[in-house]
C-alpha cells in the first residue's frame, strides 16, 4: 500500500468458535469455552490487521460454539451486512468451523447481487493457544477481505474456497476444508491474494444487494445404504407440516432398478413428490462414476426425484432449505416444480449446469408412472 492510499474498510462480523475460546479454571488447563466477553479476542485482532485494513466497527452477533449456530443467526449476519453493506469493502466473519460451511453456504443465498467479498474463517486452534493458525487465518482473511472477490468465501490454511461449496473434512490439523469436485477460488502467496479466473469477482453494473433470508429447515435428510427402507421416505412425506422437503444421498449401492417403476424406492419418490414433498438426490463422488451410474439416476428423475446436479450433500441440504423458504407461498405440486426449477439455477456457482443438462429437461409431469402406492 502506497503512502497516502486509503485503506480498505472492513467489517468484522464475530460469531463465536474456537478461534475466540479460552480454557476453563484458573490456571486454564479445563475445557474450551467461549470467554466471557469478546473484547479481549478482538483487540488482539487489531495489530494483525491494522497495517493493511481499516477496522473501526465490530457487529457482535454470538459468542458460542458453532453448534449452536442456527439459522437465525444466519440470518443476522445477512441483515447486519446488507445494513453495513455501502459503508464497508468488505466483511470478514470469525465462526466455528463445524458449522462454518453451513453458515457460508446460507449467507451465499441469503445475500443475492453481492458484489462485495464475505470471508467466513476461524482456526482450530484458539488464538492465544500455542502454534495457533489464528493469527494467520485472520490476516489472510481481511487480506481476501480486501480483494475484488464478490462471493461468499471460505479463507483458511492459506486456500480460499467457495462458501456453498465448502465442507469441513478435518477435525485434526490445520487444513480443515475442501470443495469435492471443485477446485478452490484461489490462495495467499506472501501475502498476496490469487484469485482464480473461475471465482466471481466485482461488476461494474451489478444490480443492489437483495436480501432473501426466508429458509424452511424442515427438511428431512436420509442417507442410502444397503439396507435401506423405502417406506421411510413415505413415512416421512405423510407428517405433513413437520416434513416439508426431503434430501436423499443417494450412493449407488442397493441400486438394482431392473423392476422399472415398481422398484420399491422409485415407487417412495413418486408417493413423496405426488404429494407435494420434493425429493432431491445427491450423490457420492464414487457414485457418479460407478457401473450405470446414468441409468440409475435417470430411473430416479423419471420417479420424480429433482437431481442436485453436482452438489454434495451438506451444500444441497442447505440450498433445499433456502430453495424452500422462498417457495412458501407455492401450493401442492406448483413448488415441487418450482423447487426443482430453482435447483437448475445456478444462483452462486454452486453447482455446473452442464453436469448433466439432460436430467433438468424432466419434469414432475414426465414421471412416469400413475399414483404411488405402497404400503407402510
Amino acid at each position: 500500500m502506497t503512502e497516502g492510499e486509503r485503506k480498505p474498510k472492513i467489517l468484522l462480523l464475530y460469531c463465536g468458535g474456537t478461534i475466540s475460546m479460552v480454557h476453563e479454571g484458573a490456571n486454564q488447563t479445563g475445557p474450551l469455552i467461549p470467554p466471557k466477553s469478546p473484547d479481549a479476542f478482538i483487540e488482539q485482532i487489531r495489530p494483525i490487521v491494522s497495517s493493511f485494513v481499516d477496522m473501526n466497527h465490530i457487529v457482535i452477533i454470538t459468542n458460542e460454539d458453532s453448534s449452536n449456530v442456527n439459522p437465525d443467526k444466519w440470518k443476522r449476519i445477512a441483515s447486519a451486512i446488507a445494513e453495513n453493506y455501502n459503508k464497508y469493502d468488505g466483511f470478514v466473519v470469525t465462526h466455528g468451523t463445524d458449522t462454518m460451511g453451513y453458515s457460508s453456504a446460507a449467507l451465499s443465498y441469503m445475500l443475492q447481487n453481492l458484489n462485495k467479498p464475505v470471508v467466513f474463517t476461524g482456526s482450530q486452534l484458539p488464538i492465544a493457544q500455542e502454534g495457533t493458525d489464528a493469527k494467520r487465518n485472520l490476516e489472510d482473511a481481511f487480506r481476501v477481505a480486501s480483494s475484488n472477490l464478490a462471493e461468499v468465501a471460505i479463507c483458511f490454511n492459506k486456500k480460499i474456497w467457495r462458501g456453498n461449496r465448502a465442507v469441513k473434512v478435518r477435525a485434526q490439523g490445520l487444513d480443515a476444508f475442501d470443495t469435492p469436485g471443485f477446485p478452490r477460488l484461489g490462495h495467499l502467496e506472501d501475502g498476496k491474494v490469487i484469485i482464480e479466473s473461475h471465482a466471481i469477482t466485482a461488476r461494474q453494473d451489478c444490480s443492489p444487494l437483495t436480501l432473501k433470508t426466508a429458509m424452511d429447515t424442515n427438511v428431512d435428510f436420509v442417507e442410502s445404504t444397503p439396507f435401506i427402507k423405502p417406506e421411510d421416505l413415505i413415512i416421512r412425506s405423510q407428517i405433513g407440516a413437520e416434513v416439508s422437503a426431503i434430501l436423499l444421498k443417494w450412493e449407488g449401492v442397493g441400486g438394482d432398478f431392473s423392476k422399472g417403476k415398481d422398484n420399491p424406492l422409485l415407487v417412495a419418490i413418486r408417493y413423496a413428490t405426488e404429494r407435494a414433498v420434493p425429493v432431491v438426490i445427491t450423490h457420492s463422488w464414487a457414485a457418479k462414476h460407478g457401473e450405470n451410474y446414468r441409468e440409475k439416476i435417470t430411473a430416479l428423475v423419471d420417479s420424480g426425484a429433482i437431481p442436485a446436479l453436482d452438489m454434495t450433500e451438506f451444500p444441497a441440504l442447505m440450498k433445499l432449505c433456502w430453495c424452500m423458504g422462498q417457495t412458501e407461498s407455492f401450493k401442492g405440486k406448483d413448488r415441487v416444480e418450482e423447487v426443482r426449477k430453482m435447483f437448475a439455477t445456478n444462483y452462486r456457482g454452486e453447482v455446473d449446469l452442464n453436469f448433466d443438462p439432460s436430467l433438468l429437461r424432466r419434469t414432475t409431469g414426465d414421471a412416469k408412472s400413475g399414483l404411488a402406492r405402497l404400503k407402510v
